[in-house]
């Protein structure tokens, strides 16, 4: 009866991360005013998840709302660039 009313529920989720940075700036020329430098750089991030609920969960005797299994993979790279006049 003890397991009935409050029974071992176990869901799994799983997220991550994957990161890759490059960087790139140098001082070009001089001017009389100062140096004139450039930068520029690249970004990429790919997230991943998933959830993977509890038979119980699943159809809704739980806690009285399904949850069904998901999962997700995006992607973005990003490019950065920036000028700096000093």
């Amino acid at each position: 009866m003890l397991k009935w009313i409050q029974p071992v529920v176990r869901d799994r989720s799983q997220n991550e991360l994957s990161l890759f940075t490059a960087n790139l700036s140098s001082e070009l020329f001089s001017l009389p005013a100062g140096p004139v430098s450039f930068a520029t750089g690249f970004e990429y991030r790919k997230y991943k998840g998933s959830y993977q609920p509890d038979p119980l969960t699943v159809i809704g005797h739980y806690n009285g709302v399904p949850s069904q299994p998901t999962s997700a993979c995006r992607s973005s790279p990003i490019p950065r660039s920036a000028r700096n006049w000093t």
